[in-house]
């Protein structure tokens, strides 16, 4: 994942989609590459905000959170095997990560089995049904993503406090990029998901805050999406 904040406005100032049914499948559905994400637009935020390109922010705006830094992780090397529960009790025994990081780079730096970068520049790193578009089709027992690793699975989690400013406030939360598609939870409950990895996506979460206390969040990303028939490109394919 790139950098991820939390932005807390005191009134209505972004246009959310009409909220969809989720089926935990549009990962793999080439008629969807996105549930109840705001639509895209300019943000405006006080200078002291955006000064900073680095990791962290050098803002002293009350009204963003910045939540880079150590999450909790936990690598499939399917779909079907990656977590369902989000809290901090499961949590606990999952890998910590730097966010942001791509995993594959984390993993091979810090002695993880997790898959590594991989570069191809001529011809997707996966196949496809040709009916359905799906991704999950078997593949050549030479390819990377074959066998028992045909679409690894990082999940991610983490922990944050409301400040007490933020009290009545509309809260957003904004991913800067995830790679390649990816489903976000608050406090348990799915928000929504999106695909476009190289674009900002933001989720109003206002109603899935608890009025007090520790607040949870929790990223599902996918190595492969309907969307990854886009992004081939020549280039390292890293994924988070």
């Amino acid at each position: 994942m790139r950098k991820v904040t939390l932005l807390f406005l005191g009134l209505a100032a972004l246009l959310g989609q009409t909220a969809q049914a989720q089926t935990l499948k549009e990962w793999d559905d080439p008629a969807i590459f996105q549930v109840n994400r705001e639509k895209a637009h300019a943000i405006a935020m006080p200078q002291q905000t955006i000064a900073s390109r680095g990791e962290s922010d050098s803002s002293d705006s009350p009204y963003v959170m910045n939540l880079n830094g150590t999450w909790k992780f936990y690598w499939a090397p399917n779909p079907d095997e990656a977590p369902t529960t989000f809290d901090k009790a499961t949590a606990a025994a999952w890998d910590d990560i730097e966010v942001p990081c791509p995993w594959q780079v984390y993993g091979f730096r810090n002695g993880k089995s997790w898959d590594k970068p991989l570069y191809i520049n001529t011809r997707y790193p996966f196949t496809y049904d040709k009916e359905t578009w799906s991704v999950m089709t078997d593949r050549p027992d030479d390819w990377t993503y074959s066998g028992n690793m045909k679409n690894p699975v990082g999940t991610y989690f983490r922990t944050f406090q409301l400040p007490k400013e933020w009290k009545d406030r509309q809260v957003f939360v904004r991913f800067n990029g995830v790679g390649h598609g990816y489903y976000v939870w608050v406090n348990g409950q799915l928000v929504g998901y999106a695909e476009d990895s190289f674009l900002p996506s933001e989720w109003d979460i206002t109603k899935y805050l608890k009025k007090s206390g520790e607040q949870s969040i929790a990223v599902r990303a996918y190595r492969f999406t309907s969307g990854s028939f886009l992004e081939c490109q020549d280039y390292w394919r890293l994924t988070g």
